[in-house]
Order: C-alpha cells, then sequence, then structure tokens
C-alpha cells in the first residue's frame, strides 16, 4: 500500500481475526519497563464512575429470572442503585431482592397468550436525593437491560450431527462418545472433530408462521486443551458474525447474536475464523426485538459549532438508517496521489465516495524533522472539496519525543506504542515539562492546519486519536484516563482556544468497545468502530455484533459509523440486517485491503442504499447538490405523514398543514379526498382513511401516545382509531371513538403487558363510518404526544413552523407557538402565540409572554444601527404591553421600553453599540390573567432596511415583475394541485404603470442541482383573476453560463395544467421557473400559481 517509510502489518497471530485495527493491525503495547514515572505523584483512578447491567435473559415462562447491577468506578460515596421497569407487564420481586439492590428476581407467568412475554429495565445510580448521578464525562449512570420468557416449545436445537438440518461441508466430520476429539457434555451423540480451513456446518430448517420473530442465537462448541482462544463465522442468512470462542476442555455456550427469522426458510453456517473449534449444536430462544436506531439531535456538540458544522451533522442524522454513505481513505500524501483511490472507483463503478478521508500523519513534528512532507495536504482535499465530498481527516500522530529509532523500530513507526517511550502522563499533569511542550506543539501545527479549512468555511469530520483501546498506539498505551484527558485536552484546545468550530468529533473504538474509553457525550458527536476481516468470506463482514453493542450503548445520541474497514463492504447486506452505519470509511490499497483489493467494489457503489458524492447536497458537499428523482417543492409540510384509502397505496390524499382546523396552535395536518373517485380509482366503495407514518419514535419510559383528531364535510357519523405498532411489529389501538364537534382526543395506552413499545415502529389515526359520497371530504390530526408515568409529555410534532423562535410563559417554553396566516404587517403570514392565560395556575410576579430566537453562533450587527419587529394582538389583546430587547454577545440585556401594542405596532431598539446579537425577542405584558386566549404575533423583523425575517416560508423562492424583484409571493392554502397549500405570486396589476411591451411576471428559484439521473422537469400552475388565456412557460437555467432553455408557453385551462421540460441533455441547472404572459394588466387581484415540482428519473436510473 505505501512504500518507504511506511506500511501495515498483518494481524495474523496478535488480534482476532476481525480485527479493530488502524494503520497498524495489531501493533503492539508498551512493556511496563518501557517507561519510567516512578517520579510522578500523579495517579490515575483505577475505573472511572460507572454503572453496569449484567446480561439480558431469555428464560422459559415459568421460571425466576434474576437480573444484577452496580456502580463501579470511584468516587460513589452517597449513591446507590435503583431498578426502573420500563416496559412489559408490572413484575412483584421476590426473595430478599428490592428495586434498590444491586439484584432483583421475579417469576415470570407460566403462560401467556402469544407465547413470549418481554420485559425491560432500567438500572440507575441515584444520589440521596433520589437524582439520577452523572459521571466525570457529564453522562446520566444509566443502564438497560431485558426478560424474555417464552413457550419452551418455541426454543429451537439443531444437532451438528442431525442430518435433516446440518450439512457437513469441506470434508468436515463428526466424532462420538469415545473418540479423542468427542468432549463429554455434548447435548447429542455426536459433535463435529476440529474444524480446519475451509470446513463448515450449513443448518437449513424452516420457522413456522405462528413461530416468526426474533430469535436469540446461541453457539455450542468446545476446542481442546491447550488449543487457546479461536474465533469462528457464524453467518445467518448471509450475514456474518464474529464470535471469540475461549473456553477449552468442555462444552461452553456463546450468544451470537438476535436475528430476525421471518415465516419460511433459512441458512445458517458456521465455518472459518481461526478454525480448529468443534461444533456442537445451535439453540434458538425467542427474544426480544433489538433496539431499532433512533434519531439523533443533529446539534453538534460545541455550542458555537459554524453553519457549515451544523448542515453537515443534520444531514447525517436526516439519512441516518435511509442511506450509507460511502468513504475512502486517500493513501498518505506524497504531492500527486490525492485521488488516486477515488480514479479506482470511479474507473470502476462510476460513482465517487461521498467522504474524503485523509491523515496528517506527515505532519507530526518528529516525522517532519526527518524530511516527510508536511505541506500541500490541505490544499489538496480542499481542491477535492471543490469537486463536492464530505472531508474526513485522522492523525497517525507519532510521538512528540522519544522515539526508540532502531532497527526494530524505526522513527517512522513512532505511533506505535512499541516504537516510542514517551511519557504521556508527564505531558499531561507538569505544564512545564519538555513532554507537554512537545505536545502542544504538535497540536498547534494540526490545528493551523484545520484552521484553513475553517477560514474556507469547510466542515470536517475529526477523527482523532483512534483504536485507543487497542494500545498499539501511544496514546491508548496508558490506560484510559489518561487517553480520554488527551481527548479532552484536544477539545478543549481545538474548540475554545483555536476556534475550530468547522469539527465533528469522531471517536473510533475497536477491540471489545470497553466503555471505559468513550471521552464521554459532550466530547464526541459520532462514535465509530475500526473493523477489518481477514477471514475467507471478510469482504461480506457487516459487523453486527459490534453494531448491536454501540447502538444498545448510543442509540438516539450518537450517530454511529464504521469508520475504518478493509474491504467496500456489503451495504445491502447492512440493510437488509438493520446494521445502519452512518457511513464506511475504506482503508487505501495495499497489503490486501482497499477497494483494489475489493471484488464488489462497483456493485456496491452502485447499490441503492449507497450514497455517494453525486448524491450529497450542495451545501453539504460543497459541490453541486443532486436530485432525487420525486417530488421536490409541493409546499405541504406534511412531515413524514401520508394518507391512504382502504389501506391501499394506488389512492393518496391531498395531505398538508393548514389552518382552518387546529387541535392547538396554529396548524393541523389535513387529508382532503373525493371519495367517489377515490372509489371508482379502487374499485371498491372506500371505508377507511388512514392518516401514517413510518418513522420510528422512541417509547422508552412512555405509558401513552395521544393526539386530536377530527373530520368535516365527511358525514355525522365518522370514528377514529389511534394505532400503533411495537417494537415487533405488534399492533394496538384504542378502538373507535365518535368524532364530536371540535374533534376527539385519542389516548393509547402503550403500558400493556402484551407489547413492547419501547420503540413504536408506526402509528396513524383510522377514520372509518364517513359518508362515501362525499366530494371534499377532510380529516385532521393535531397535538401527536407522548406522555410518561407522571404526565410530562414529549412531544412528536405539532405541526408547527417557527422559523428558529421560541414561545415563552413566564419564561418558560410552552406550546402554542408557529408560524400563521391570522396576521401579517407585510406579506401573508407572521409568527403567532395563542395561550390561555385563565388556565395557568403558577403565574409568577410579571406574568409574561415571550416569543425570542437565540441564532446558532448569534448575529453580526456591528454596522446596523436598529431592529425593529412589527408586532400584533388578536383575541385577548386590549391593554397587552410590547417590549423588544436584545442581548449582546456577552448576555447583556438592553431593551426598548414597553409600548402599548394596540392593533399593530413597530417596536424598534437602537443596537449601534452592539457588534454581535446572541438573541433577540419580544415580551408581552399586561394580558388579563382570567382571559381564556391571548393572541399576539410578531412579523417582519428588520435590521435596518434589510429584511431578517418574514415568516412567508419562501425558502430560495422569488417573485418577479417585468424581470424585477416584487415582494408578492407567499404561500397559500387550498390553492394547490391537490387543494392545498401552493407558492401564489398576488399582485394588484393595475397599479403598475410601466408593464413592458410583453408583461411578464414569474416565479424563479435557483438550487443548484445536479440533474444526471432525471428526464423531465414538471411543475403545477394555474391562474385566478388575472384574465382568460393567460400562458405559462417553464425555463431552466443550465450550465457554467447559465444558458436558458424553455418549453413551448401553455395556455392555462380551467384546473390547471402540468408543464414540463426534457432536461435529459443537462448535468447541472442553475435554477428554474414559470413566466407567465397574456395577462390582464388591469387585473386588481391577479393570482399565479406553482405547485408540484417533479423531477422525473431516466430509465436507467430507474
Amino acid at each position: 500500500m505505501f512504500t518507504g517509510f511506511y506500511w501495515r502489518m498483518l494481524a495474523i497471530g496478535c488480534l482476532s481475526v476481525i480485527t479493530a485495527v488502524g494503520l497498524s493491525g495489531c501493533g503492539g503495547s508498551v512493556e511496563q519497563s518501557a517507561i519510567d514515572n516512578s517520579d510522578q505523584s500523579y495517579q490515575v483512578e483505577e475505573r472511572p464512575l460507572g454503572i453496569i447491567a449484567g446480561e439480558s435473559l431469555e428464560i422459559p415462562l415459568g421460571e425466576s429470572a434474576t437480573l444484577s447491577g452496580r456502580i463501579v468506578g470511584y468516587p460513589r460515596d452517597g449513591l446507590s442503585v435503583r431498578w426502573v421497569q420500563t416496559s412489559g407487564p408490572e413484575v412483584e420481586l421476590t426473595g430478599d431482592t428490592s428495586w434498590n439492590s444491586n439484584t432483583i428476581t421475579f417469576t415470570t407467568p407460566a403462560t401467556t397468550d402469544n407465547g413470549v412475554l418481554t420485559y425491560r429495565f432500567e438500572i440507575q445510580g441515584v444520589d440521596a436525593d433520589g437524582v439520577v448521578a452523572t459521571d466525570a464525562d457529564g453522562n446520566d449512570l444509566r443502564a438497560n437491560a431485558s426478560v424474555v420468557a417464552f413457550d419452551p416449545a418455541r426454543a429451537l436445537t439443531f444437532e451438528a450431527e442431525d442430518q435433516e438440518v446440518a450439512t457437513l461441508t469441506g470434508g468436515a466430520s463428526l466424532v462420538h462418545p469415545g473418540d479423542d476429539q468427542f468432549i463429554s457434555g455434548a447435548s447429542g451423540d455426536a459433535m463435529t472433530a476440529d474444524l480446519t480451513p475451509g470446513q463448515g456446518v450449513d443448518f437449513r430448517f424452516v420457522v413456522a408462521s405462528e413461530n416468526a420473530g426474533f430469535y436469540a442465537l446461541t453457539l455450542r462448541y468446545g476446542i481442546g486443551l491447550g488449543y487457546g482462544g479461536k474465533n469462528a463465522i457464524v453467518t445467518v442468512n448471509d450475514v456474518p458474525t464474529e464470535v471469540v470462542l475461549s473456553v477449552e476442555g468442555q462444552i461452553a455456550e456463546i450468544k451470537v447474536g438476535t436475528f430476525k427469522f421471518a415465516a419460511g426458510e433459512h441458512h445458517i453456517r458456521v465455518a472459518d475464523g481461526w478454525n480448529y473449534y468443534r461444533l456442537d449444536s445451535l439453540l434458538l430462544f425467542p427474544a426480544a426485538a433489538p433496539p431499532i436506531p433512533l434519531a439523533v439531535p443533529p446539534a453538534p456538540i460545541n455550542a458555537q459549532a459554524s453553519q457549515a458544522a451544523i448542515d453537515l451533522k443534520t444531514y447525517l442524522t436526516e439519512t441516518y438508517t435511509k442511506g450509507i454513505l460511502s468513504g475512502q481513505q486517500s493513501a498518505i500524501y506524497d504531492g500527486s496521489n490525492a485521488l488516486e483511490e477515488h480514479a479506482y472507483i470511479e474507473a470502476e463503478g462510476g460513482k465517487t465516495p461521498a467522504i474524503y478521508a485523509f491523515d496528517y500523519m506527515d505532519y507530526s513534528a518528529s516525522r517532519a524533522a526527518r524530511g516527510t512532507l508536511n505541506t500541500g495536504l490541505t490544499e489538496a482535499a480542499l481542491q477535492v472539496r471543490e469537486s463536492g465530498a464530505i472531508l474526513s481527516a485522522s492523525w497517525h500522530w507519532n510521538a512528540p519525543l522519544d522515539l526508540l529509532d532502531t532497527d526494530e523500530q524505526p522513527w517512522y513507526k513512532g505511533f506505535y506504542s512499541a516504537a516510542t517511550n514517551f511519557d504521556l502522563t508527564k505531558a499531561l499533569t507538569e505544564d512545564s515539562s519538555a513532554e507537554h511542550a512537545a505536545l502542544m506543539a504538535d497540536l498547534r501545527i494540526i490545528a493551523d492546519e484545520l484552521t484553513t479549512l475553517r477560514d474556507a468555511d469547510v466542515p470536517l469530520l475529526w477523527r482523532p486519536l483512534h483504536e485507543a483501546e487497542g494500545e498499539w498506539f501511544w496514546w491508548g498505551a496508558h490506560g484510559p484516563e489518561n487517553f480520554k484527558a488527551l481527548w479532552h485536552l484536544m477539545y478543549v484546545y481545538f474548540t475554545q482556544e483555536r476556534e475550530l468550530n468547522n469539527l465533528l468529533w469522531v471517536y473510533s473504538a475497536t477491540g471489545e468497545l470497553s466503555s471505559d474509553w468513550y471521552p464521554g457525550d459532550a466530547y464526541v458527536d459520532i462514535v465509530g468502530f475500526d473493523g477489518y476481516d481477514s477471514s475467507a468470506n471478510g469482504e461480506d463482514a457487516i459487523f453486527k455484533s459490534q453494531w448491536d453493542t454501540l447502538l444498545t450503548r448510543f442509540n438516539g445520541k450518537k450517530l454511529i459509523a464504521l469508520t475504518e474497514t478493509g474491504y467496500v463492504p456489503d451495504v445491502e447486506a447492512m440493510a437488509a440486517a438493520d446494521v445502519w452505519w452512518s457511513y464506511f470509511s475504506t482503508w487505501s490499497s495495499g497489503d490486501g485491503w482497499g477497494p483494489q483489493f475489493s471484488n464488489h467494489t462497483a456493485a456496491r457503489y452502485n447499490a441503492a442504499v449507497t450514497v455517494n458524492a453525486g448524491d450529497l447536497p450542495a451545501k453539504v458537499s460543497g459541490g453541486v447538490g443532486p436530485t432525487t428523482p420525486g417530488v421536490f417543492a409541493s409546499f405541504d409540510d406534511a412531515a413524514l405523514f401520508n394518507a391512504q384509502v382502504n389501506w391501499s397505496a394506488a389512492v393518496t390524499a391531498g395531505v398538508a398543514v393548514q389552518s382552518q382546523w387546529v387541535g392547538g396552535g396554529f396548524r393541523a395536518l389535513r387529508a382532503n379526498l373525493d371519495l367517489p373517485a377515490a372509489g371508482q380509482a379502487l374499485g371498491e366503495t372506500p371505508t377507511s382513511v388512514i392518516m401514517q407514518t413510518w418513522e420510528p419514535q422512541s417509547g422508552e419510559g412512555m405509558h401513552a401516545l395521544e393526539l386530536i383528531a377530527n373530520a368535516q364535510n365527511a358525514g355525522d357519523s365518522v370514528t377514529a382509531k389511534l394505532w400503533a405498532k411495537d417494537a415487533s411489529g405488534n399492533w394496538k389501538d384504542t378502538g373507535a371513538q365518535a368524532i364530536a364537534n371540535g374533534g376527539v382526543s385519542l389516548v393509547l395506552d402503550l403500558t400493556g403487558s402484551e407489547f413492547d413499545f419501547s420503540s413504536i415502529t408506526s402509528f396513524g389515526v383510522q377514520f372509518e363510518n364517513f359518508d362515501a359520497a362525499s366530494t371534499a371530504a377532510e380529516f385532521f390530526i393535531d397535538e401527536i404526544l407522548l406522555r410518561d408515568a407522571e404526565g410530562d409529555e414529549t412531544a412528536i410534532t405539532r405541526f408547527e413552523q417557527s422559523a428558529g423562535f421560541v414561545g415563552q410563559l413566564d419564561w418558560r417554553e410552552h406550546a402554542g407557538y408557529g408560524i400563521s396566516n391570522r396576521w401579517a404587517a407585510e406579506g401573508a403570514q407572521s409568527l403567532g402565540f395563542i395561550f390561555s392565560p385563565a388556565q395557568k395556575t403558577d403565574w409568577g410576579d410579571y406574568p409574561s409572554a415571550v416569543l425570542q430566537r437565540y441564532p446558532e453562533g448569534g448575529v453580526d450587527v456591528s454596522s446596523v444601527q436598529t431592529l425593529s419587529i412589527a408586532v400584533h394582538t388578536g383575541t385577548g389583546g386590549d391593554g397587552v404591553t410590547g417590549k423588544l430587547w436584545v442581548k449582546d454577545a456577552a448576555g447583556n440585556w438592553l431593551d426598548s421600553g414597553a409600548v402599548n401594542v394596540g392593533d399593530a405596532h413597530v417596536l424598534s431598539i437602537d443596537i449601534s453599540s452592539i457588534d454581535t446579537l446572541s438573541g433577540f425577542g419580544v415580551q408581552f405584558e399586561n394580558f388579563s390573567l382570567s382571559a381564556p386566549t391571548v393572541e399576539v404575533f410578531i412579523d417582519k423583523v428588520s435590521l435596518d432596511d434589510s429584511n431578517y425575517e418574514s415568516f412567508e416560508e419562501l425558502g430560495e423562492w422569488e417573485a418577479q415583475a417585468d424581470w424585477q424583484p416584487i415582494a408578492a409571493a407567499e404561500i397559500q392554502q387550498n390553492t394547490g394541485e391537490q387543494n392545498t397549500r401552493a407558492l401564489v405570486l398576488r399582485m394588484d396589476a393595475s397599479q403598475k404603470t410601466d408593464w413592458a411591451e410583453n408583461p411578464s411576471v414569474v416565479l424563479q428559484t435557483y438550487p443548484q442541482i445536479n440533474v444526471r439521473d432525471i428526464a423531465e422537469l414538471q411543475v403545477w400552475v394555474n391562474s385566478r383573476g388575472a384574465g382568460t388565456g393567460v400562458t405559462a412557460k417553464l425555463f431552466v437555467k443550465h450550465g457554467e453560463n447559465w444558458t436558458w432553455v424553455n418549453a413551448e408557453p401553455v395556455v392555462i385551462p380551467a384546473g390547471g395544467a402540468t408543464l414540463t421540460l426534457d432536461v435529459r441533455d443537462y448535468s447541472v441547472i442553475a435554477g428554474w421557473g414559470v413566466q407567465f404572459e397574456a395577462f390582464d394588466t388591469s387585473a386588481t387581484q391577479a393570482e399565479f400559481v406553482v405547485d408540484s415540482v417533479v423531477f422525473t428519473a431516466t430509465e436507467e436510473s430507474e
């Protein structure tokens, strides 16, 4: 792979077959005598504070279950444990155990309806007040465990000697009692002899439909005395998992993992690995559904993160579980090889990786001093960025001092523990030491390079100090506490002193994935695993067991990525097994690793689930973003919900947010339907309308799912049923409830004993008993919430948008704020806040309602004189005052003073003394505390004469008249193709006295997109009140010179029309729009409508 100063060592003999290695493979560890710390007073704790739960259990019904856990590490004075049951039938503890003891025991019932019961528990470390404590890194002391009790009849055992299910391959043979290799305790009358390379056992069996579900797979095996530990590859339906076998001289069991077995035939193969182990049998026990990957918060850990870093983290979280980003590590830079690996991949598969990874190894001072190339790498990476890619950097950090530099351990291996005597403890604890000075000097060198990326506004996946747990690198050779201290030092220096706010921090685990090495949630954006598999089928390794471990630990908290691996991995197998690594990064080619040694590079880069550079949006890649075939813009803001009739995808409703009915706030989601037309399309009478989402939600610790539903123009007998599916896909519903005037509140109990709602895999509302003859039926849902045992709510969605503003009552966030069309100072929308003072019983001494915003990174107002905001009160607004306030970078408050808002007012404040605005808002006071409802609004937020926020939700769309910008675009309800929301240019054409000879108005946008897989652009248009004979012309501008191309103008018929334009000959479209002509320039209420912007796929990309 490399020549001269660098190579990768093979892992055979020092690590397991599936290894987790860096450049070094196995590397090595520093001998205790290598570093003399006898003069140091600093002593690292043996183990940091933490909490652990024992193994989860699978047991037959009727047996007792015992779970154990404990607090570990120090300091733990005053802390105790507390168990909390989070799901499953309520248990009664038995024996001497209690909810506050390290061990709990309970007895499961002898029978259950569906043959399986799942119990989930959380063990907490709490202080004397019962508050959950935190460790040194700020992480809550919590751990989870589960118990699955099953009908023994559902357990499956497959013996290696059972020829009906097992086939010996490659010359594998059986041994029996009395044979030398037979081990007493085997479950049957035989077991395999030592499985040598190429030998294995294939198990094929059928699972009946009534027994389909999740099963825990256990391997029964034996190893001869003196053989040492072994590894085996267990492949379940083409998904390989590596297991470590360690028990010698007796039959032992090891859990491989939890797998889903649908009804039908299945295949499990046991083979390969280090071989020379003996297989007795396979056991399958019904098990709890493994956790599904939950949504991860999009905000970076650095509160001062740049917008580019925020955009990247947001994109990664949005893509998580929907696609897997491709990544490729470049070879160590020699001045000309920056794109060597990328060029190979593009030549093989016609794609380029989404992530370009590079290494600052040669920038280490102890290498540069010996002549390595320490210039040009950052600049080369920036050139790659210009073509469109996410950048990722690591650093094989040569030790700052004390390289051995011997024939056996030359200086260029100085990142290995075995090649240096560098005293990390001294460097961390003695600021005046040479070790500390050298360490900080290296950090400054790298920070200087990263500053170049920051100044170019380029976000970076920063992956330092990888694989510390392996201890083959010097930063891991001194124990986890020293490693974490080094990570924290680097984080603080880079983010606080050097202000490298463009970094997303990536931690790469290895080996046993011990939590002892984790730097802490406050210091890590992405958790990674570095995995290599040198077995015969290593190219197919998806590292499921490591994924399962990390998902259990970080689900819903951190993205999880395969940050380094040997081959281009099987992403389709990953997706099929629900192993959703956020991205993979294949190592550079050499010593049998890398894309040039991968046999499936082209196929895997072209897999539907793979996200490549050409698939990245422009603001993430730095290049030109792609266009995915389908709806580009519908203006409906329906989140992830859709509607169906009679459960058929063939007929869908127009689904959009609207304000004509709401359950709370200003918007709800509506599905509108012409039911007779739907019935004609289906060939059957509509009997149900379903509004639903398949976006998984965490139900951990939640007792109820609730929402408000309504129907209009659908008859007087409509019923609504709230349903949800649990972690195993089991359905539960509220039963049908009649919709009264104003809607019905539906509450679904999530605590039933037969269900596991730790994860809600899908949910929705089924409407029935409506009038199937209605041509304008409307169905609504709103205020979708989860509630815990104390009644505290977690909002899934209220269908509100707020442009980053938050509403508060008495300075605490309160529901009821969002963008509204009830009033506007300009345009059609504003930001409103509706609340009930009479229902709030805990007002403070100075009751107030606040609409405020704290923009990420603040707002530069160094050249601004005045901030102004238009305000208004609606219902209950008599006597209300408004006060515009701001905070500077230091948090100092300045306000305009309170003024009576009246019907409408513009509040202004002089901010000429402020350079950075950290926050601002309007405080409304003096409303009646007995008022049932109060409405307040803000609009037209301006910095001097420049618009800061108008709440119009136009995105990049703009309106023009005779090619001059005009403030006439807005979003309107009940206007679009399916009577939903649409973009409208609304104007009094008679007020313009200087129309051109051929008057025209335009709605256009310029998003700069890649259309390589696109055949046509389609846009639905309409006009109203502008006369007859109005024409619409669809146009695009493409290429570097923005060359204009248009379709022929179309006379808009009653009901609107869909315009089309063939774009197959273009690679990049700068923008597009619709030009309306031949309208009546004397029209006083002319409206021009755009909706349903759709890109259709080419035949090749379908």
